[in-house]
């Protein structure tokens, strides 16, 4: 696995062009999760690391610095989602633990908001809608979809369901 600081973006106002780089991370790494608020776009842990990066969206140009941590270093493979306010980090490689940070600031570590429904839950996907965040998929391959409150602080995932069918390391939107 090749490991990566580079940060590219793309005009979402045109179908056609290939990605620009914007700058880069502060450190190499894979499997990381990634989440946004309105300004700043979030990278959360990754192989061996707990680190959360951010990224001021709204240029084209700019390294990412360092935001915070999460609190713990096995969140790679982790999926994300983010409500108004919040940034969540949910599962990881040995960890079922879902973090929570301020996705409206440049500094703050995240605090632990509760625990996914199953134990050491990595190569998740992660979606949101106004109210509530899912987690699917997973590496065992997994069919499970968790999902949380995003708009509060506390409380545990709740099993919703099954996808269609097992799926590990999926992608979220």
């Amino acid at each position: 696995m090749a490991n990566y600081n580079t940060i590219d973006y793309i005009d979402l106002s045109t179908a056609t062009q290939n990605a620009t780089d914007k700058g880069d991370l502060t450190r190499t790494g894979g499997y990381i999760g990634a989440t946004e608020g309105d300004d700043y776009g979030y990278w959360c842990g990754g192989v061996s690391t707990n680190v959360i990066d951010y990224i001021d969206i709204t240029t084209t140009s700019g390294n990412a610095s360092d935001k915070g941590n999460l609190t713990r270093t096995n969140a790679w493979g982790a999926g994300c989602v983010a409500g108004d306010s919040y940034g969540f980090v949910g599962g990881g490689i040995s960890s079922n633990v879902i973090d929570y940070f301020d996705n409206t600031t440049t500094s703050g570590n995240a605090s632990d908001k509760g625990d996914m429904t199953r134990s050491a839950c990595w190569g998740l996907g992660g979606v949101e809608g106004d109210s509530y965040g899912f987690f699917g998929g997973g590496s065992t391959p997994d069919d499970i979809i968790d999902y949380i409150d995003i708009t509060t602080t506390s409380g545990n995932a709740t099993d919703k369901g099954d996808l269609t069918s097992a799926r590990q390391h999926i992608g979220g939107f």
